[in-house]
């Protein structure tokens, strides 16, 4: 059995970026990135990445779907990607509207401590306007009604 050398794994690595190179012809961009290697084993990261014809790199749904949706509620596109400060002085980072939104009140995604969480537009506002930096990508002329869910309440049959 061969073992993975320095060598190796140099020329395992050119390899990879030429085909990455040749992929890109077809539409899709490939990146490695963190090769590391010992004797048994190499290990690297791969991105993989659509290319739109005029050669920007693809908008994923997430954040299309924010930039398409947030002046409705009134937040502006290019909030989308900046950190602010919330009430509680923690850094969240606005990631875009969750993959998989069922329930229609929780559809933003923020990064909070390396965790990711989900919010409503109202309660994304609201923390936006407290931080002083954040304040301009909100647009104050804009109300937004929070979502409520309608809950059948039902009467007891003695009440009829």
């Amino acid at each position: 059995m061969a073992s993975m050398t320095h060598n190796n794994a140099a020329k395992f690595e050119a390899a990879f970026r030429k085909f990455a190179a040749r992929v890109e012809e077809f539409g899709v961009k490939v990146d490695i990135s963190g090769v590391n290697h010992d004797a048994a084993q190499m290990k690297f990261g791969v991105v993989i990445t659509a290319i739109e014809k005029d050669g920007k790199l693809a908008m994923p749904e997430s954040e299309r779907l924010f930039r398409e949706l947030a002046p409705h509620y009134g937040v502006k596109p290019d909030a989308l990607g900046t950190t602010f400060i919330d009430h509680a002085g923690r850094a969240v980072k606005i990631l875009g509207l969750r993959d998989s939104a069922k329930a229609s009140k929780n559809v933003v995604s923020v990064e909070m401590r390396g965790k990711i969480y989900n919010g409503s537009w109202n309660y994304l506002r609201q923390q936006m306007l407290m931080d002083p930096n954040a304040k301009k990508f909100v647009d104050e002329k804009v109300k937004v009604e929070p979502v409520t869910r309608r809950r059948r309440r039902t009467l007891p049959f003695y009440a009829f």
